[in-house]
């Protein structure tokens, strides 16, 4: 456990050196909700939420879809941005540490347990902002919702930059793919008058986004909604703890192989 917990304080210092990082978690959110609330209007647009036991359909102000819509846009992209940081060329960072002794178990705890921290804070950050402008309903679904939404593209987002060896183009990719599913083709208005629902209903962020809808805006527990976010949050973070289990163990292989090698010669 000492190990574990030097390898999640030694990611903290790393996020409070960043200060790229720790600007865009205060200003990303002040932009984008501010922007919701200076130009969102106050008449009602119709949309469906989609629930175990069929089809919803409300009136909602553009206020209160577009705050909310936008807020789990940003929570999903800043958990991406903020994981891709913890996985990004990490691998590289732990072939010293093999050297003093680090066992891959204890990185990967430490790692995967600071990643939920980020996760459940900016989670609870986006729900208190919600809270505030918005009457939820039941506010601790709406925080799971965005906490599946969070840990669905924060996997996604390490598995981008564990495959890319070019920082720019793993954000690129990250921004792309919560821009496209989170942030365009789960708007709540666009996804009611679309012709392919089918299709979007198995995107990563459609999930998510109804459970967070559902239980901000109705007193209905969406059970199929929760469901499909827990399988999709244990599929993509399965995908992600078994990527960096082997890339990990290559790393402690190349390292085993050059401390024989170095000690061959040395006889």
């Amino acid at each position: 456990m000492t190990l574990v917990a030097s390898v999640y304080r030694l990611s903290v210092r790393e996020l409070l050196r960043n200060r790229l990082g720790l600007a865009m978690l205060v200003l990303i959110p002040c932009i984008f909700i501010g922007i919701a609330l200076a130009t969102a209007g106050k008449s009602t647009i119709p949309i469906k939420l989609y629930l175990q036991g069929g089809v919803e359909n409300l009136l909602l102000t553009q206020h209160d879809i577009m705050l909310v819509f936008i807020t789990a846009s940003v929570n999903g992209f800043l958990t991406a941005y903020f994981a891709l940081l913890l996985f990004h060329r990490d691998f590289g960072y732990y072939r010293y540490c093999v050297f003093v002794g680090l066992p891959p178990s204890a990185f990967i705890v430490g790692r995967f347990a600071f990643f939920f921290t980020i996760a459940a804070l900016l989670a609870g950050m986006t729900t208190l902002i919600n809270g505030y402008y918005v009457p939820l309903q039941n506010p601790m679904l709406v925080f799971f919702g965005f906490l599946f939404l969070g840990i669905i593209y924060g996997s996604f987002g390490s598995i981008i930059g564990s495959f890319s060896r070019d920082f720019l183009v793993a954000i690129l990719g990250i921004f792309l793919l919560t821009d496209l599913d989170a942030a365009w083709l789960q708007n709540p208005v666009y996804y009611s008058a679309s012709q392919e629902k089918d299709f979007l209903r198995w995107l990563p962020a459609h999930f998510p986004t109804q459970v967070i809808f559902s239980s901000a805006f109705t007193d209905n527990i969406n059970w199929r909604a929760l469901a499909g976010s827990a399988g999709y949050t244990l599929l993509s973070f399965g995908l992600l703890f078994l990527l960096v289990s082997l890339r990990m163990q290559r790393v402690s292989d190349i390292n085993r192989r050059s401390s024989a090698g170095e000690e061959t010669e040395h006889v």
